[in-house]
């Protein structure tokens, strides 16, 4: 072998020697291994996925040993029984382990191939099964799977037997099971076996440069370096380490040491900086202020409570600090704990329902939740902040780009706490049924909060002034809306019509849905300084921008002017899957949009949006028939007109009818575009009593001849308004 490393910590030396006489790519065929995720100063990859999904192979010096994880219990023997340059690749692995050693012994914890030792005896190793209750001190290299339960007697074995000098070899999958105890025999190497995979089955062999792509620790060492001047790395790198960050970082624990210390690191010795709105970070231009963004909001939402001080900001950070004369209370309060979740096919509907607290947790203060016995590990989680949006795609960011984080009650009592503070909340799970359960929450600060039928306008108004943290809610039987406590104070004598019309808006979507209006959880629209996409969008919670909060809770404004916009998403939030073929994704939401505007606000659709305009409306249709009335350009309002046509000519119980269609929880949606078209067509047609066919296929929508045969028998649509279209 033409690279000597015996005795060489160095991972570059370590690497060459692994891949001496190996080719780029290496074939194993159809098996999917999970991507390795790598921290160790020391680790490296070793075998990567050609489209730099991440790492399948990966070894690593862990003090005097040498340990390396394949991440499929298959890829080892493929190696073996496939080709030479991957057989090549095996050798030169368990040579690597035993440091060159002749005869060098093998103790396996896994069944032994034929293969396997007929290759080990080849280059003079020799190889036994042997159980992990045996002595295993007398031989170089310990062969083990890691899907099996190992005790913590027994892992403590193994690296005993690692840290002595030997060498460890390992493999096995993550991403099926999703055990976090299948990487208990790797984190002392600095590897966690992820639980993705990749879709890509071609791989090939890594190199140095490639390295700190591989490792998050070797990633941050890089920012170091460049935060002291000893490298410069130019935008589009600083860019790429910062979303590898970004991306692994969840899966590695804090008790992984070595990346939050260096992150820390990384934090100290660079200038601060703190986005806001009046003094953004350019993503592009600003890249170094953008990589200490990133990283300062990833490790805020990773470390534990107790090492948040240390990174805390001094001056004021979004969404706020709590005033100095409130003072922190201990409050006990009853938490519905039983949630089914909506049915399957609405949005969001498996996303955890959250539970409001009344209270806020200050930046950085350690909060303690005690919940009953029978609670504990059952899913329930506290959640600190109320601005679930990430802004890590955005080219500018006006805060950190992630502040709201939380954390599983495993235990009667948790400590829970965000940097950044925020309102707290309890997240139940989909399908818990658990009850009213009884929930007592140390240490954090009563927040303003606003219920209808029961709070007054005046009462509001004193809530927000003497409890005025910096984020208050306005809660209703069905919608809860959370914006900051300086905007709501703006507001405060409207708030009673306010609520009663956006409680009016869900009842109207309920209604159209056909739906009962009363629902498994309240809808939820926050207000955050910048929110991830569009003006506002869809969700849960919806979120839209601060400055939305004149239009939306100005009682004239919202009368005068409409909200078409919070009705636009809350009508997304209505869209379930069967009824929703291709192009109205922004046009059928906007079905409830014109219900809420005329049922709630009484304002006519001619008015309720500038694009429903009567001779507007007209003028589309007429230049969507004009150019072919092709399928492919049915959408947004043009798309709306075809749903707003059946409206006018059967009313809105001809919608509601068809909609209730679709939302019971008996109905399977169906699988392709045009069965959904060809569905709606004969359901709608039923329905109204009238052959449909030539109304839809006007509108240009390829629906099947055999759906057209079905409906053959009904009479024909004398008032289809498409044949009155010239």
């Amino acid at each position: 072998m033409s690279v000597v490393m015996e005795d060489s910590t160095d991972p570059s030396v370590s690497l060459s020697y692994i891949l001496d006489g190996v080719g780029k790519n290496i074939d194993f065929k159809t098996v999917s291994p999970s991507n390795l995720i790598l921290y160790g100063e020391n680790t490296f990859s070793v075998v990567e996925w050609e489209n730099g999904d991440g790492v399948a192979v990966a070894a690593s010096h862990v003090g005097s040993g040498r340990s390396m994880h394949w991440g499929n219990k298959k890829f080892l023997k493929k190696c073996i029984d496939d080709g030479t340059e991957t057989l090549k690749l095996a050798e030169n692995s368990f040579k690597w382990l035993a440091r060159s050693k002749a005869a060098a012994r093998v103790g396996s914890l896994k069944k032994i191939h034929n293969r396997t030792q007929e290759v080990l005896e080849n280059i003079g190793f020799t190889i036994n099964k042997i159980s992990i209750d045996e002595n295993f001190e007398d031989y170089d290299i310990l062969y083990a799977g890691s899907d099996e339960e190992y005790t913590q007697e027994q892992l403590d074995k193994i690296h005993k037997f690692l840290s002595n000098g030997r060498g460890l070899l390992t493999d096995g999958n993550n991403w099926v099971d999703k055990k976090d105890s299948a990487s208990n025999i790797v984190k002392p190497s600095g590897m966690i076996i992820g639980t993705t995979t990749s879709q890509s089955d071609s791989f090939v062999t890594s190199d140095t440069a490639s390295q700190p792509l591989r490792n998050v620790s070797l990633t941050l060492q890089q920012f170091i370096r460049h935060a002291k001047g000893e490298i410069e790395l130019e935008e589009p790198m600083q860019r790429e380490y910062r979303d590898y960050i970004w991306q692994v970082l969840d899966d590695v624990p804090p008790t992984c040491n070595t990346p939050y210390k260096l992150a820390k690191e990384y934090l100290k010795i660079s200038t601060d900086v703190i986005p806001t709105k009046e003094c953004p970070v350019d993503i592009l231009n600003q890249p170094k202020a953008a990589s200490y963004a990133f990283i300062y909001s990833k490790l805020a939402c990773m470390l534990p409570p107790s090492d948040l001080q240390e990174i805390k900001h001094a001056s004021a950070v979004f969404p706020g600090d709590v005033p100095s004369t409130l003072q922190p209370s201990s409050k006990t309060m009853t938490i519905n704990a039983t949630y089914d979740g909506l049915l399957g096919n609405f949005p969001s509907s498996k996303t955890d329902v959250m539970r409001s607290t009344g209270l806020y947790a200050a930046p950085a203060k350690s909060i303690k939740v005690t919940i009953p016995m029978n609670s504990v590990g059952s899913g329930l989680k506290v959640e600190i902040g109320s601005t679930t949006d990430s802004l890590h795609k955005k080219e500018s960011i006006n805060r950190f780009p992630t502040i709201t984080r939380s954390f599983e009650l495993n235990s009667i009592t948790t400590k829970a706490a965000n940097v950044f503070g925020g309102l707290v909340y309890i997240l139940v799970p989909a399908k818990t049924n658990l009850g009213m359960i009884t929930v007592t929450i140390d240490d954090a600060f009563q927040s303003p909060q606003f219920v209808s039928g029961t709070t007054s306008a005046d009462g509001w108004k004193q809530s927000l002034e003497t409890l005025n943290v910096p984020y208050c809610e306005l809660i209703s039987n069905n919608c809860i809306l959370s914006l900051p406590t300086a905007n709501a104070l703006e507001h405060w004598k409207d708030v009673v019509e306010i609520m009663d019309i956006y409680e009016g808006i869900v009842g109207c979507c309920a209604e159209l849905s056909g739906i009962p209006i009363q629902r498994p959880r309240e809808e939820r629209i926050v207000l955050d300084i910048q929110v991830s996409k569009g003006k506002m969008h869809s969700g849960y919670p919806i979120m839209g921008p601060i400055s939305n909060s004149n239009k939306m809770f100005n009682l004239e404004s919202v009368r005068k002017n409409n909200i078409w916009g919070p009705i636009h998403e809350l009508g997304h939030q209505h869209q379930s899957k069967g009824w929703n073929p291709s192009g109205t994704v922004e046009a059928t939401c906007n079905l409830f949009s014109v219900y809420a505007s005329e049922k709630v606000l009484q304002i006519p659709r001619a008015l309720a949006h500038s694009a429903l305009d009567m001779e507007k409306r007209k003028a589309r249709i007429q230049e969507y028939i004009a150019s072919g009335s092709k399928y492919e350009n049915w959408n947004s309002f043009t798309c709306l007109e075809t749903y707003l046509q059946l409206q006018e000519a059967f009313d809105w119980k001809f919608l509601i009818d068809m909609l209730s269609h679709y939302n019971k929880s008996s109905f399977e949606p169906p699988k392709s575009n045009t069965d959904q078209l060809d569905l709606w067509m004969v359901v709608s047609s039923q329905l109204a009593g009238f052959n449909l066919g030539t109304f839809y296929k006007a509108w240009g929508w390829p629906v099947t001849d055999e759906a057209l045969q079905s409906i053959k028998h009904l009479p024909n649509w004398e008032k289809n308004p498409m044949l009155t279209i010239s």
